[in-house]
């Protein structure tokens, strides 16, 4: 992948994810009803990242900004916050992307 990414390869990723997350969506409500909603909102503005001729190591910063803000608006909401089982298969799909392994950090505690 290089030191950049185009914007259909971040896409991908994002998607890949998102899907994962919808798969996962059961036993993200038994963790907390509000973590899919939470999953789903950071995938929704994670997408729209623009990444053009930013670094790796730029997006992954963009990448864990985003997941902060929507997690503090989360646990103001009354989530629990916890992190994702690594069993879970949006956990892997988080941790197998290049430009979230920040996030992959933070939800899963690595």
């Amino acid at each position: 992948m290089g030191n950049t990414l185009t914007q259909e390869q971040h896409r991908r990723s994002i998607a890949d994810a998102q899907a994962a997350a919808i798969r996962d969506q059961d036993a993200l409500d038994k963790l907390d009803s509000r973590m899919f909603e939470a999953l789903n909102q950071f995938l929704r503005l994670a997408r729209d990242i623009q990444v053009g001729q930013k670094s790796i190591v730029e997006i992954q910063t963009k990448m864990k900004d985003t997941l902060d803000e929507v997690w503090a608006q989360q646990v103001a909401k009354g989530m629990k916050p916890q992190l994702l089982p690594k069993t879970l298969e949006v956990a892997g799909a988080i941790a197998s992307s290049p430009i979230m392994v920040a996030v992959a950090k933070k939800l899963l505690g690595t």
